[in-house]
């Protein structure tokens, strides 16, 4: 399948409960990769799912954020979406996530070597 003219480097996945994902949507700006972050490119009045379904599957990688609030049931269905469309998934701990939470998803977060914000300090 032929990469959309507009795709992303990164699709940002996150519970809309976090708080501070903005720093880290800048922070890969920053670093030159094109980012899809749902509170800042989501046009008003587009249909949510249309435009994420598209996002998804024209972006190279998925970023995974995964904190105090657990999976999102959005977050959820896309993270399984991402598995089943064979994306890059780069899962990070950004907060301390509920118990369950790094089994859920079919432990993405315990298969993969992933990235853990937790430690830094």
């Amino acid at each position: 399948m032929a990469e959309s003219a507009n795709a992303d480097d990164i699709f940002l996945l996150y519970n809309e409960k976090e708080e501070d994902i903005d720093p880290i949507a800048q922070t890969l700006k920053s670093a030159g990769l094109s980012v899809y972050f749902y509170r800042r490119d989501l046009p008003v009045g587009s249909d949510i799912q249309a435009v994420e379904s598209e996002k998804l599957r024209s972006a190279r990688a998925v970023v995974v954020l995964l904190g105090k609030h657990g999976w999102g049931p959005t977050q959820r269905e896309i993270a399984f979406q991402a598995e089943s469309l064979q994306k890059i998934i780069v899962p990070v701990l950004i907060d301390e996530p509920p118990a369950d939470a790094l089994t859920d998803v079919d432990g993405m977060f315990q298969r993969r070597r992933r990235i853990d914000f937790r430690e830094r300090a």
